[in-house]
C-alpha cells in the first residue's frame, strides 16, 4: 500500500506556533521543510525502514512513523510525565501530583536548554522527530485520519494535541527516572528497620543468594570479606492503625515509575564456532498490550546512519540494538544514586546538613475531568532534589512535623538524548563506550559487541560518599541534620564505574546482579568504595554463568545456544531451596519433631514428584507448579512472624525472589529467625502445598496455572488475551510471579513482567552484524490490525525472526512502503 504523508512546517508555523515550540523563521525548535523525500518500507515482521536523504528527515519521519502506530500510548506516557493524566481520568490525580513533584516537565525544559547549547545538532534531531509526531496529530484533528482507539469515547474520549520538544525530553527523562528509582526500595527498607529490627539486624540485609558478579574475577575491586556487621537489637516500632493499606496504596502511587531488569551477555570469538563475537540481551519490563518498545530501522541514503532494534515508545533514536558496526543490549544497573532525608521545611528554606538551604515553591494549576480547576505547591530544593507530599508516605518514616527531601543526581540538566544518537552513530567499540561514559543519567549496564571484541560498561552519576563504614547507611531515609549524610559534590570516577572487555575468562553476563561482588558479605564496611546494595540476588545470573562455562568447555558457542540459553527456565531457586526439604524429609522417622507428619502419603508423593523433577519451568511440568507453591510458603513460613504480614505481603509483592533469598539465608544460616526449625519450616510448607494440589486435581501443571494477561491499563481492545507461560521467579526466562497473597494461592497466577523481547546477534564472515528477536505482541498499536499481535506466538514459543538490515534482505521481505514527503 502507498501512502503519501503531506506536511508543510512553515504552515505549522504560522498557524500552530506556540504547539511547534518555536518563536519564529530560523528558530531552532522549528523543524523547516524535508531535504527530499523519505521511503518507509514496513516488513514482515512490523519493523519500518527509514530512508531518508538527511538524519533530521530520517527522524521527522520516525516520529511520523512512531505516532501512526502508537499516538495513544505516545500520549498517555507524555501526560504521565507532564502530570496531566487526570484530565481525562480523574482517577490520576495522585499520579499527576507525583508527576509534578518530581517536575518531569522542569527537567524537560532544562534537558531542552542544555543540548540545544551543547550539542544543538542532536537537539535539532529532537525537534525534527517532534515535527513528525505533530504532522500526524494535525492529519488526525484536520485532514480526516482516523482517531487511534484509546483516544475514543469508549475509553477515554479526549483529542491528542501538539508536542512541544520539551515534551519528548520530559518523557526520555521520565524513563531514566524509572529504570532505577529507588524510593519504593529505600522506604521499604526503612520500615522494615523499624517494625523488625531483629530481623534486619540478624544478617547482611544485601547479601546475595549466590556468588554471582558481574565483573570477571580478577577486575574485581578490594571487598571487605570480614563478615555482617550485627547491629545492636532495638525495640520495634509499633505498627500504626492502617499501616498495610498505606503501603498498598504508597506501593500503587508507585507502580507506574516501578524499576526494570533485565539479561545480557556476550562471549569473545575465541569462544564462538565462526570466531567472531556472540551476544544476547532480554529486557525485562511490564509485559503490556501494546508493547513499551517500537521496531525501527534508521537509515541516510549515503550510509552514514543506518541503526536498528528497539526505542521506547515516546522518545527519538534506538535505544537498544545495532547498527553495521556494533550490537548492544542493556539491563538495569542499580547505583545508589538516590536519598531520602527527613528535613522540617520552611516557607522559604529547610535544615539540612546544619545549614538553612533556600527553597523554591512552584505553585501549579491542573485540571481534573469533571471538576474545578486545582492548584497545589510543590517544593523544590534547588541543587538537591525535591520534598515529597506528605500523604505519599506509607508509614511514619520522618519525625512529627518534618518531610521526606529527595535527592537524584538525575536532577540536574542531562544529555543522554545526545548520548543514545551517539550511540547510534558510532563506528567503532572505543567510539560506542565514549557515549556510555557521557550517559551520566542512564543506570544501564551496556554489553556490546563489534567484530572482534566485546565490552561491558556502565556509567551513572553516583555520589562519591568516602570510606565506606565511616558514613550513615544510605539505603535508608537519613537524618537531614546530620552532615555526614549530606553530598559534597564528588563523584565516583570513571575508573571506579563498572567496565570489561571480559577479562581472561572472555566472557560477560549482567542480569541486575552487584557488577562486584561488594555485596557478597552483606556489609560494606572495608569495600573498596560504595556504589549500591539494591541488586538482584543473582540466580539467573548465575545460570547463565554456568551455562556459558559449559557451552565454552564442550566446544564452539553457536548462536542456536544463545537462543536456547534466552528461553531457559531451569531454577536455581529450586536447587538452592529444594535440599532443604529433602533433608526434613530423609529425617523425617528419626526426628520427633516431625512425628505429625509421618505416614502421610499425600506428603511422600509430593516429595516424591519434586525429587523426580528436573527443576526446570516448563508449561507441562507439574513439579514446577509445586515447587513454585512450596518455595512460597516456605518463605511465608520463615518470615511472617518476623516481618508481620503488614510488611511481608508489600515486599513479597515488590520482588518475590527477595523475600526467597531472605528465607534462604535464614536457613542456612539465622537459625534465631527459624523458629521452628529447618525440619518442620520444610513440612509446614510441604503440608501446605498438599493441600493446594489436592484441591484442584493431580494432573494440574504450571502452565494451566501460571499466565500472562496481555492488556494494557485501558482493558478494551487493547486485550490481547490470556497465555499459559514457561518461567518463573528467578529463571533466566523470567515471569515474576505473587504465588501466595495473603496466605491463600489465588486460582490464576498472573505475571506481571518478563522479557519484552529477546535478541541474539553474532558477526557474518564480512564483520557486520546479523540479528533475530522475538518481540512480545507485535509492533503495532491498533487492536487487530495487521501487526497487532502477528510475533505472539513466536515470542511464547521461543522461535526467532531475522531482524532484516541489509538492503536486499529488507526489500524482500517487505510487505507495505509509503513516501513522506512535502
Amino acid at each position: 500500500m502507498f501512502y503519501s504523508a503531506r506536511m508543510n512546517a512553515r504552515a505549522c508555523f504560522a498557524t500552530l506556533l506556540i504547539a511547534c515550540g518555536g518563536s519564529g523563521p530560523g528558530d531552532p525548535n522549528v523543524f523547516d521543510d524535508l531535504d527530499g523525500d523519505v521511503e518507509v518500507r514496513t516488513d514482515s515482521n512490523g519493523m519500518h525502514h527509514i530512508t531518508g536523504e538527511s538524519l533530521s528527515d530520517v527522524f521527522y519521519a520516525s516520529g511520523y512513523v512512531q505516532a501512526r502506530d502508537r499516538l495513544f500510548q505516545m500520549d498517555q506516557l507524555r501526560l504521565q510525565a507532564l502530570g496531566r493524566r487526570a484530565e481525562n481520568d480523574p482517577s490520576r490525580v495522585d499520579d499527576d501530583i507525583l508527576m509534578r513533584t518530581f517536575d518531569f516537565a522542569g527537567m524537560g525544559r532544562r534537558n531542552a536548554e542544555r543540548m540545544l547549547a551543547e550539542h544543538p545538532e542532536s537537539h535539532a534531531l529532537m525537534v525534527a522527530w517532534t515535527a513528525g509526531v505533530n504532522t500526524r496529530v494535525r492529519e488526525i484533528l484536520y485532514e480526516g485520519a482516523p482517531l487511534p482507539y484509546g483516544f475514543s469515547e469508549d475509553v477515554l474520549g479526549y483529542e491528542p494535541e501538539q508536542w512541544r520538544v520539551e515534551h519528548t525530553y520530559a518523557i526520555g527523562k521520565l524513563i531514566v527516572f524509572d529504570n532505577a528509582n529507588l524510593l519504593e526500595r529505600e522506604v521499604l527498607a526503612t520500615i522494615v528497620e523499624l517494625i523488625a529490627p531483629e530481623f534486619n539486624d540478624a544478617f547482611g540485609f544485601f547479601g546475595p543468594l549466590v556468588d554471582a558478579y558481574i565483573l570477571p574475577p580478577e577486575e574485581r575491586p578490594t571487598s571487605g570479606g570480614g563478615g555482617m556487621r550485627r547491629a545492636a537489637i532495638r525495640d520495634p516500632a509499633p505498627i500504626p492503625p492502617g499501616a498495610a493499606e498505606r503501603i498498598a496504596r504508597f506501593q500503587r502511587r508507585l507502580d507506574g515509575i516501578s524499576p526494570g531488569a533485565s539479561n545480557n551477555w556476550a562471549v569473545d570469538g575465541r569462544h564462538t564456532d565462526n570466531g567472531r563475537p556472540l551476544i544476547a540481551g532480554d529486557p525485562h519490563q511490564a509485559l503490556r498490550a501494546p508493547s513499551l518498545f517500537h521496531m525501527q530501522h534508521l537509515r541516510t541514503t549515503d550510509g552514514t546512519f543506518d541503526v536498528a532494534g528497539f526505542g521506547f515508545v515516546g522518545t527519538p533514536s534506538i535505544q537498544l540494538g545495532m547498527n553495521a558496526h556494533v550490537v548492544w543490549t542493556g539491563t538495569t544497573n542499580y547505583p545508589d544514586w538516590m536519598d531520602l532525608w527527613n528535613v522540617p521545611v520552611g516557607e522559604s528554606s529547610i535544615e539540612f546538613g546544619g545549614e538553612t538551604v533556600p527553597v523554591v515553591r512552584r505553585e501549579e494549576a491542573f485540571l481534573v475531568r469533571g471538576e474545578s480547576p486545582r492548584t497545589q505547591t510543590f517544593v523544590d530544593v534547588p541543587g538537591i532534589g525535591v520534598i515529597l507530599p506528605d500523604d505519599l508516605l506509607p508509614f511514619d518514616v520522618v519525625p512529627p512535623g518534618e518531610s521526606l527531601l529527595l535527592g537524584w543526581t538525575g536532577f540536574s540538566a542531562s544529555t543522554e538524548a545526545h548520548e543514545f544518537i551517539s550511540m547510534n552513530r558510532a563506528a567503532s567499540m572505543e567510539e560506542f563506550e565514549a557515549a556510555v561514559d557521557r550517559m551520566t543519567t542512564g543506570a544501564f549496564n551496556f554489553i556490546a559487541a563489534d567484530h572482534d571484541s566485546i565490552s561491558y560498561r556502565s556509567s551513572p552519576a553516583v555520589p562519591d560518599r568516602g570510606v565506606p563504614g565511616t558514613f550513615p547507611v544510605p539505603w535508608k531515609v537519613l537524618d537531614g541534620s546530620d552532615p555526614a549524610t549530606v553530598w559534597t559534590g564528588a563523584l565516583l570516577p570513571l575508573d571506579r564505574l563498572p567496565r570489561s572487555h571480559g577479562g581472561i575468562r572472555g566472557w560477560l553476563v549482567s542480569a541486575n546482579n552487584d557488577p562486584y561482588g561488594f555485596v557478597s558479605d552483606g556489609s560494606i564496611e572495608g569495600d573498596e568504595f560504595y556504589f549500591g546494595v539494591f541488586f538482584d540476588p543473582g540466580s539467573r545470573a548465575q545460570r547463565i554463568s554456568d551455562e556459558l562455562e559449559r557451552l565454552i568447555a564442550a566446544g564452539d558457542v553457536t548462536r542456536a545456544q544463545m537462543k536456547t540459553l534466552q528461553t531457559d527456565t531451569h531454577s536455581v531457586l529450586a536447587d538452592e531451596m529444594l535440599p532443604f526439604l529433602f533433608a526434613a524429609a530423609d529425617a523425617l522417622e528419626d526426628d520427633e519433631a516431625l512425628a505429625a507428619y509421618r505416614g502421610r502419603s499425600e506428603l511422600s508423593d509430593v516429595v516424591a514428584l519434586l525429587r523426580d523433577w528436573d527443576r526446570d519451568m516448563d508449561r507441562d511440568s507439574r513439579g514446577a507448579l509445586a515447587f513454585e507453591v512450596f518455595a512460597a510458603y516456605l518463605s511465608r513460613g520463615v518470615l511472617l512472624d518476623d516481618l508481620t504480614a503488614t510488611l511481608y505481603e508489600p515486599v513479597y509483592a515488590e520482588s518475590p525472589v527477595y523475600v526467597y533469598k531472605w528465607a534462604l539465608t535464614a536457613l542456612r544460616s539465622v537459625p534465631s529467625l527459624v523458629e521452628q526449625g529447618n525440619h518442620v519450616a520444610s513440612y509446614e510448607a510441604l503440608e501446605a502445598t498438599a493441600a493446594y494440589l489436592a484441591s484442584i486435581g493431580r494432573d494440574e501443571t504450571w502452565g494451566d496455572r501460571h499466565v500472562l494477561h496481555l492488556t494494557s491499563e485501558f482493558g478494551g481492545r487493547f486485550d490481547l488475551g490470556t497465555f499459559p507461560l514457561p518461567g518463573g521467579n528467578g529463571t533466566v526466562n523470567v515471569a515474576q510471579t505473587q504465588v501466595v497473597r495473603e496466605g491463600a494461592v489465588p486460582d490464576v497466577l498472573t505475571t506481571n513482567g518478563g522479557a519484552i523481547y529477546r535478541m541474539v546477534a553474532g558477526f557474518g564472515a564480512s564483520g557486520r552484524p546479523e540479528a533475530e528477536f522475538a518481540f512480545v505482541g507485535g509492533n503495532g498499536g491498533d487492536p487487530g490490525g495487521e501487526h497487532w499481535d502477528d510475533l505472539m506466538d513466536d515470542w511464547l514459543e521461543g522461535r526467532y525472526r531475522p531482524l532484516y538490515f541489509e538492503e536486499a534482505d529488507i526489500e524482500a521481505a517487505t510487505t507495505a512502503r509509503f513516501t513522506v514527503t512535502d
